[in-house]
């Protein structure tokens, strides 16, 4: 019968560690997009215009209908020469948006490759120790699962924070030009709904730490059965690694 393998019972349930210092180690992550400036740019001002072309395009849709419930288009073409703007609007920030993921997708790619370069030196320098108390399994998750799990906070979390701060203000701005009655309103609306994600987010982080512990149990329970799998046979304990993989799975 196997025994615990390198890792170990004890090193499993640290599969799952929260930053000591959670902005210092959010600012480390970020540094690795930081590396090409040039392109962080080119994202910056295809975010500005996305975000500003997506404003403007429903700032321009306000008159349009306007005229349109009060009838004072002459005609079919009167109608389509004041959309053709519009489309045009769109289709830029449609353009600007297409361009700015491209981009960002290629950086956290890059970051990443990095993240994992960085990774795997480090573990070179590690005593024995380390891999005594902590599975195989659970150091490959750090270069797959928590890896994407960083490329797609890099290439997807980081432009949504920037597009809806800046979607924010711009939004808080037109309101307030527009209607300041019906921005208090907004902003007594904004801030229950902020409750609530605060709320949900708390439990949805413990549920995340969780999945992720439990990711690092399975996968370095596969990692001692694939190398112990002469031994398991030896044994016959076929049946025990099965029901063992069941209740971890």
């Amino acid at each position: 019968m196997p025994g615990p393998g390198p890792g170990g019972p004890g090193g499993r349930g640290r599969s799952f560690a929260k930053p000591k210092n959670t902005k210092r180690t959010a600012l480390r992550t970020l540094s690795y997009l930081s590396k090409s400036k040039l392109r962080m740019a080119a994202v910056l001002c295809c975010l500005l215009l996305s975000v500003g072309t997506n404003m403007g395009g429903s700032y321009y849709m306000r008159p349009l209908i306007n005229d349109l419930v009060g009838g004072r288009f002459g005609g079919p073409s009167d109608l389509l020469a004041a959309l053709v703007p519009l489309l045009c609007i769109y289709l830029v920030g449609a353009l600007a948006s297409y361009l700015q993921s491209v981009i960002m997708a290629r950086l956290a790619a890059k970051g990443v490759n990095r993240l994992r370069k960085d990774l795997f030196d480090k573990l070179q320098d590690l005593p024995i120790s380390y891999y005594d108390g902590h599975t195989h399994g659970e150091l490959m998750s750090r270069f797959t699962n928590d890896a994407d799990n960083v490329q797609m906070a890099l290439q997807q979390s980081v432009v949504s924070l920037f597009s809806s701060c800046i979607m924010f203000v711009g939004l808080v701005s037109i309101m307030i030009y527009t209607n300041a009655l019906l921005f208090l309103i907004t902003v007594v609306i904004l801030f229950l709904t902020f409750l609530v994600i605060k709320f949900m987010g708390g439990k949805s982080r413990k549920y995340h730490q969780q999945q992720q512990a439990a990711l690092g149990k399975v996968n370095g329970n596969i990692q001692e059965m694939i190398e112990g799998l002469k031994v398991v046979k030896a044994f016959t304990h076929e049946e025990e690694a099965k029901a063992n993989f069941a209740a971890l799975n």
